[in-house]
């Protein structure tokens, strides 16, 4: 990636900073649980199933 990923959805509950830290967000990004990450792809990318 060119840039770390630093979304936090639209209620700002999507990923969490290391350590807790938002100065930790803003150098490397937010971490996500797979779940979180499946789940955004799909809303991106909705499947016609």
């Amino acid at each position: 990636m060119a840039e770390n990923l630093n979304y936090a959805g639209p209620n700002g509950d999507i990923g969490k900073y290391y350590d807790n830290d938002p100065a930790n967000g803003e150098k490397y990004g937010r971490l996500y649980t797979w779940e979180e990450a499946v789940d955004f792809i799909y809303q991106l990318y909705p499947t016609n199933t």
